[in-house]
């Protein structure tokens, strides 16, 4: 059996709400790793964002915004850009920073703070499971009241 990534906006939000669950047990036992599931949530939520975007409709308008954005990027994975054949492809992290900047901070916070449990000492101490939790409502809110709309 093969994976393959999520293709609907539907997908990507039952697939977030199932992260917050797991992260909202970890997060009333103080297991840090409630902290990735916060990010996971959050990565899912952009991805749905993405999926019905209206921008990744018009070339124009996603060249406007970045010349490396293409139409396909509606359905990008990766975190963060890796070279193609001539540049540095975007991820997620790269349109979320360019698309959405009314939550860019607190998804690449997110972000970061997943990679520190993941594989370095853990959670910084400017960091806490609870603003993880907040940062991940602030963009539950923002894709809810249909706010992540590139302008």
């Amino acid at each position: 059996m093969t994976s393959k990534a999520l293709d609907t906006a539907e997908k990507c939000v039952q697939r977030a709400d199932a992260f917050v669950l797991t992260g909202q047990s970890l997060h009333d036992v103080g297991d840090e790793w409630a902290v990735v599931c916060y990010f996971y949530a959050s990565y899912h939520l952009m991805r749905a964002a993405f999926i019905g975007d209206t921008i990744f409709d018009s070339v124009a308008r996603l060249s406007a915004v970045d010349s490396r954005f293409t139409l396909a990027d509606r359905f990008v994975a990766m975190h963060r850009g890796r070279k193609g054949d001539r540049e540095r492809k975007p991820g997620v992290n790269d349109i979320v920073s360019k698309l959405y900047p009314q939550i860019s901070f607190e998804y690449l916070e997110l972000h970061q703070w997943s990679v520190n449990v993941r594989y370095n000492e853990g959670l910084e101490p400017s960091a806490s499971i609870a603003d993880a939790k907040l940062y991940y409502e602030r963009i539950r809110s923002a894709f809810d009241a249909g706010t992540l709309k590139a302008k």
